[in-house]
C-alpha cells in the first residue's frame, strides 16, 4: 500500500473508519438485534449430504475475505523482501529491529496484566499494526513527513505483519486435522512446482489456491495462512528476467504489471482490499455493545500494550540497533519522528481485531478487547500525529 497514490492512502482508511463506526453504532442502536442476526446467519454449501462449508457470515468474512487480505499482504511482503526495502540487509535492519521490539514489548506488557487463564490468550492483540490507518495519517500530514519516514513505517508494518502471520499460524491454531493439512500441503507443493517450472499464468496459481484455502480451513490451521503461502509461490518475474529490473521498469511505466503475475495481482487486489474487504471486516468486527463492556485487565493490557509498548519497543530497538552499528536512522529523520512512528504503529485496529476474534471464545473478553483496541488506536494515532507535526517544528528550529 505504501506505493499507491496519496488519494488512495486517504480514501481507504477513511472508508475503514466509517465502516467501523457504522458497526459500533449499529451494535448500540435499536437495530442491534438485526445486526447480530445478520452476522450469525449461517451459509451452507453442500454436495449431497456432505457439508463443504457451514459457517456464519462473521466466520466467512474472517476466514474467507481475510484470506484474500492476507494474500495481498503476502504479495507486499514478497515484493519488499525480493526487490524492496527489505532486500538490502543494512537497510532492512532498522525496520526488523523496530518491528521485533514493537511486537515483543507489547506482548510482555499484556502478559504483565494477564499472566494466566483465558485472558492470557490475548497476548498477540497489541503486537499488531494497521498499516492502512498509519500511512493514512502520514498522507494527511503530507509534506510535513519526509518520504523516507513513510517508507520506514511501511517496512516496519510489513515486518510486523509477518510476525502476526507467524503468531496466528503457530499459536492461534485449533486441533489439527492431519489429512486436511496433508492435502493443503499437496496443493501448496503444486504451486511451488508450477513456480519452479516457470509457469507465469496467474490463473493456474489461483485455481490451485482455492483447494489450498479450503483444506487449510478444514485442517485447523487458520485459513488466512493459505493466502500468505499462496502469495509466496506467485512469481515476480520469469527465470529469464531480473525481478529488481522488472519492478523498476514497472514503477517507471516502462513495463506492464502483466509482465509480473505477483505485481499484477497485488495491483488488482489493492482496491478490493482497501475499499471492500477491510471495510466489511471492520463493519462485522467492530460491533461492541457498550452496556456489556467490562473495563479490566484485558483492557489495560491492550491499551498499555499498544499505546506504551509499541513506541517503547520500536524506539528502544531502533536505538539499540544504531548503538551497535547495525542500522542507521534514515536521512533527515530525528528521534522525535521515530517516536511518532512508534505511536502510529500502535494503531492496531484491523489486525488486532482479527487476532482478538481468534484469541477468545468468551464473548465478554472479546468485547472488552475490541473496545480497548478502538480506544488505544485512537489515542496512539492522535499522539503519533501530534509528534509528527511537532517534529517538523523541531527540525526547522534546530
Amino acid at each position: 500500500m505504501a506505493h499507491q497514490n496519496e488519494q488512495s492512502s486517504l480514501m481507504a482508511p477513511a472508508l475503514l473508519l466509517l465502516s467501523a463506526v457504522a458497526g459500533f453504532v449499529l451494535s448500540n442502536s435499536p437495530f442491534s438485534s438485526h445486526y447480530a442476526q445478520i452476522l450469525s446467519t449461517k451459509i451452507q454449501i453442500a454436495i449431497g449430504m456432505q457439508d463443504l462449508i457451514n459457517k456464519s457470515v462473521l466466520l466467512l468474512v474472517n476466514d474467507g475475505l481475510m484470506a484474500i487480505f492476507f494474500l495481498f499482504i503476502g504479495l507486499e511482503l514478497k515484493r519488499e523482501i525480493v526487490v524492496g526495502e527489505l532486500s538490502n540487509l543494512r537497510k532492512a535492519m532498522l525496520p526488523i529491529f523496530g518491528a521485533v521490539g514493537g511486537m515483543v514489548v507489547p506482548a510482555l506488557i499484556y502478559f504483565g496484566f494477564n499472566p494466566a487463564g483465558e485472558a492470557s490468550n490475548g497476548w498477540g492483540i497489541p503486537m499488531a499494526t494497521d498499516i492502512a490507518f498509519a500511512l493514512g495519517i502520514l498522507a494527511v500530514l503530507g509534506s510535513r513527513v519526509p518520504t523516507s519516514l513513510k517508507v520506514l513505517l511501511a517496512a516496519i508494518a510489513i515486518v510486523d505483519d509477518l510476525g502476526a502471520i507467524l503468531v496466528i499460524a503457530i499459536f492461534y491454531t485449533a486441533q489439527i486435522d492431519t489429512l486436511s493439512l496433508m492435502l493443503a500441503a499437496g496443493f501448496l507443493g503444486a504451486c511451488v512446482f508450477a513456480n519452479w517450472l516457470g509457469v507465469m499464468k496467474l490463473s493456474i496459481y489461483m485455481l490451485l489456491g482455492i483447494p489450498l484455502w479450503y483444506f487449510m480451513l478444514k485442517s485447523g490451521v487458520h485459513a488466512t495462512v493459505a493466502g500468505v503461502l499462496l502469495a509466496m509461490t506467485v512469481p515476480l518475474a520469469s527465470k529469464k528476467e531480473s525481478s529488481a529490473r522488472l519492478l523498476s521498469d514497472i514503477l517507471k511505466n516502462e513495463a506492464s504489471p502483466l509482465d509480473s503475475p505477483a505485481v499484477f495481482l497485488e495491483k488488482s487486489l489493492f482496491k478490493w482490499v482497501g475499499y471492500l474487504i477491510i471495510p466489511v471486516f471492520a463493519f462485522c468486527n467492530s460491533g461492541v455493545a457498550l452496556g456489556s463492556i467490562q473495563f479490566g485487565a484485558i483492557s489495560l493490557g491492550v491499551i498499555f500494550g499498544l499505546v506504551v509498548g509499541k513506541p517503547l519497543g520500536i524506539v528502544g530497538a531502533a536505538y539499540v540497533s544504531k548503538k551497535i552499528k547495525v542500522a542507521d536512522l534514515p536521512s533527515g529523520v530525528c528521534w522525535t519522528q521515530m517516536t511518532g512512528v512508534g505511536f502510529l504503529a500502535g494503531i492496531g485496529f484491523t489486525m488486532s481485531l482479527f487476532i482478538s476474534s481468534l484469541a477468545f471464545d468468551n464473548a465478554d473478553f472479546n468485547n472488552e478487547a475490541k473496545f480497548a483496541i478502538l480506544l488505544a488506536s485512537l489515542i496512539a494515532g492522535s499522539l503519533g500525529a501530534f509528534l509528527m507535526m511537532r517534529a517538523k517544528h523541531v527540525v526547522r528550529s534546530g
